[in-house]
């Protein structure tokens, strides 16, 4: 009997070293796949991989440095950005003079003489400040393209943190996992020791094998999850293969303490779709004064030399070389470009309305966020102070009246079970609060592969 209790305190003394770690370090990541030991031999699907110990390790700094070089949505909007500026120069240049050559009269025979031939340049000059609205409407172009670069910069730096948190979270219930299916290896040993001795029943037995491989299959379906998480991360930082390895950082070291009201008005104030909304307004204040140039009349100038051969009665000599001038305007009379005028004081009232419309959606959106958030901070703290504790006294207490054969093993697989269960919500509400907080700070862009301008359209 005495064995028996030395060899069931060796196995219990594992999950209650690694509870006690967590607690002490705010729930510090279970530990990484080299440092647990050897779980049952006869079962290889619970040994970790040696693998794990030469995968490349990845900050969040250098993903998201990669990502803005390679995220395919960032050249879009850069590509989208020198259009506008092109469009932009185009607007206020002046039209093309045209050039030509006239005859008028021409014949051709001896003694025939007349006829006059000549060349011409002609140019229209654009009054009313024309061009130099166009020009504002096209700067206006410009601006919004900056925006939206500075917009699916967020975008994509945003989701990569997001992806990045969720494939850290995923590398956490994997290692948890691992250390489930370990410590069941373990007990599935002990328990096959103690039925030899006499101490255990084979229901007991059959029991620890069901639990065991239960263990092992929540160890294939997070290792399964870790690589869509992988995935995920390879497409928005933009390189397909990109090698899967080891995140740095733990869910729960420094955690985010924000100001939502503070981001909420910084939301509405200062974000790239606010900015963006703004700077449509003032295109529309420039498009409605455009239009409303548009009726004054351009002025045609047209102006040439010509070689008239026809003869001077006066003279009886060829008039030469004289020269020709011409200056014409359109008389706007019956079109005062009245229709594009209403059309464009339309869209201003359009772009106003659109402003304030997208300041209450975001107020909305944020909302809903800021209660995600502050929904997972309560959980993360409840669960660090009172939940987490109290689950691990609560096994500690199970396994120690295992050891004096007080309980059985159902109630003490009980207690584990419910440990582990504790200890991955935990890891899902650090999950749930470092997201919200991710959109929260990021003005609430975090899809990094839509295209640029998609978002508005949908």
């Amino acid at each position: 009997m005495r064995g028996a209790r030395i060899l069931i305190v060796a196995v219990i003394l594992a999950p209650i070293s690694y509870a006690a770690a967590k607690s002490q370090t705010n729930m510090a990541p279970p530990p990484s796949t080299a440092e647990m030991p050897m779980a049952h031999q006869d079962h290889p699907a619970s040994v970790p991989s040696d693998d794990a110990q030469h995968c490349p390790v990845y900050s969040l700094e250098t993903l998201e440095a990669e990502a803005l070089q390679r995220n395919p949505t960032l050249a879009q909007a850069n590509a989208q950005l020198h259009s506008a500026e092109g469009r932009k120069q185009q607007a206020g240049l002046w039209p093309n003079p045209t050039v030509g050559y006239f005859g008028d009269e021409i014949s051709g025979g001896t003694g025939v003489n007349g006829g006059r031939q000549g060349g011409y340049i002609e140019q229209t000059i654009i009054l009313g400040r024309k061009l130099y609205l166009a020009q504002q409407v096209a700067g206006s172009n410009v601006r919004l393209a900056t925006l939206e670069k500075e917009e699916q910069r967020y975008r994509v730096q945003n989701a990569v943190r997001a992806a990045y948190i969720e494939t850290l979270a995923a590398q956490e219930m994997l290692a948890l996992e691992k250390s489930r299916a370990e410590l069941s290896g373990k007990m599935l040993d002990t328990i096959q020791g103690l039925q030899n001795t006499g101490a255990r029943d084979a229901s007991e037995v059959l029991m620890a094998q069901i639990e065991f491989e239960r263990a092992n299959l929540a160890v294939d379906v997070r290792q399964a999850e870790l690589r869509q998480q992988w995935e995920q991360l390879r497409s928005l930082v933009g390189d397909p293969s990109l090698p899967a390895g080891t995140l740095e950082g733990q869910l729960d070291a420094e955690l985010p303490q924000l100001d939502t009201q503070q981001l909420i008005d910084a939301l509405v104030s200062e974000s790239p779709a606010v900015k963006m909304a703004r700077e449509s307004v003032r295109q529309a204040q420039t498009s409605v004064l455009r239009a409303q140039r548009a009726a004054v009349p351009n002025l045609q100038l047209r102006a040439g030399l010509e070689q008239n051969f026809e003869t001077n009665d006066l003279t009886g000599k060829p008039y030469g070389l004289q020269g020709v001038a011409e200056a014409r305007v359109e008389l706007p009379i019956f079109n005062h470009n009245q229709g594009n005028v209403t059309v464009a004081k339309a869209e201003l009232e359009s772009s106003q309305a659109e402003t304030q419309r997208l300041e209450m959606e975001l107020r909305r959106g944020a909302a809903a966020v800021v209660e995600q958030y502050q929904t997972a901070q309560f959980t993360v703290e409840r669960y660090r102070r009172t939940i987490l504790p109290q689950t691990e006294k609560l096994y500690q207490m199970q396994q120690g009246a295992w050891q004096r054969m007080a309980v059985s093993y159902p109630e003490v697989l009980m207690a584990q079970q419910n440990l582990f269960s504790t200890q991955a919500e935990y890891i899902r509400a650090l999950q749930n609060l470092r997201t919200n907080a991710v959109a929260l700070s990021g003005f609430l862009l975090t899809d990094g592969t839509i295209a640029p301008g998609m978002a508005k359209s949908q």
